[in-house]
């Protein structure tokens, strides 16, 4: 293998290790029919959306110049890419570095990239999986879970009667209400006298509880929503630095010493756990 291709080699076992599927010499056909060879295609999920990097490896003896800036952002353009990674282990003329300040293209070597770029993809990858874990507990409680017998969708069907001032309004306050004044302050707010017929009167805090709403398997939704807690904390921990992190990943329990690590068991629990909500969100009644 000749140098070149081992660098180009090297940039896409980098980019593996950083959390992308990498391809070398890879041909990507755009929309327009044009066949572009990249040098290396790197993609990813982040927050659930496919990215696509297009990176140009040129293993020379002197700066890049502007004019390989500018080809490498027409390819972006064409395919449609979401960035442009230009590689250079001899860094780059200045002419090149302010047109790539302007573009959508990231100018780097080896080891550039695996600093800086490294803890840029794994803040966004934290930061994607924190929302996939707000979003499923969302889901659990909004889809899959309701209120008891005693005040049966009594929350929705008052809040979503609001208006929006009345919402900033209780928003701005500075604290949280209490449960039955807040319940006889949404009710009296929207005029709704029908309050009586959604729970008992007077108003009992012992009703309040939540339930698995029908169709729902109670022990499936459980385990659910027992191993969305136990990842959420697994992320929290690693953002402390309080390595190892156990994981009671929904598989098996794993134990990591780094964020990628975390962030490989974490994601694929991900993706079963949203497979297993929408499976139970399908029997819900």
């Amino acid at each position: 293998m000749r140098a070149w291709e081992r660098y180009q080699h090297q940039t896409a076992d980098l980019l593996r290790e950083l959390g992308f599927t990498a391809e070398v010499n890879d041909p990507l056909q755009a929309p327009n029919g044009v066949v572009h060879r990249v040098d290396v295609s790197a993609r990813i999920a982040l927050a659930g959306v496919s990215v696509l990097w297009i990176v140009e490896c040129k293993l020379w003896n002197r700066a890049v110049p502007k004019e390989k800036v500018s080809a490498l952002k027409d390819i972006v353009n064409d395919l449609g890419a979401d960035r442009g990674l230009l590689m250079s282990e001899k860094g780059f003329q200045s002419g090149a570095v302010n047109l790539a300040a302007a573009k959508n293209v990231t100018l780097s070597s080896l080891d550039e990239l695996r600093t800086s770029t490294a803890e840029q993809l794994i803040a966004a990858r934290v930061t994607a999986a924190e929302l996939r874990l707000l979003s499923l507990m969302r889901r659990i409680t909004r889809d899959l879970r309701t209120f008891g017998p005693a005040v049966p969708h009594l929350l929705p069907a008052l809040a979503e009667r609001l208006t929006e001032e009345d919402r900033a309004e209780f928003a701005d306050r500075p604290a949280a209400a209490e449960f039955l004044e807040g319940i006889a302050e949404l009710a009296n707010r929207i005029g709704d006298a029908t309050i009586r017929n959604l729970a008992p009167s007077p108003l009992d805090a012992s009703g309040i509880y939540r339930t698995w709403r029908d169709g729902v398997d109670p022990a499936a939704g459980n385990t659910t929503a027992s191993v969305i807690g136990h990842l959420t904390q697994a992320l929290n921990q690693g953002r402390l630095g309080d390595w190892p992190v156990l994981i009671k990943a929904p598989d098996a329990p794993k134990l990591a010493w780094s964020m990628p690590q975390l962030l490989g068991v974490v994601e694929a629990g991900l993706t079963l756990l949203e497979q297993q909500v929408d499976e139970q969100e399908a029997k819900a009644r």
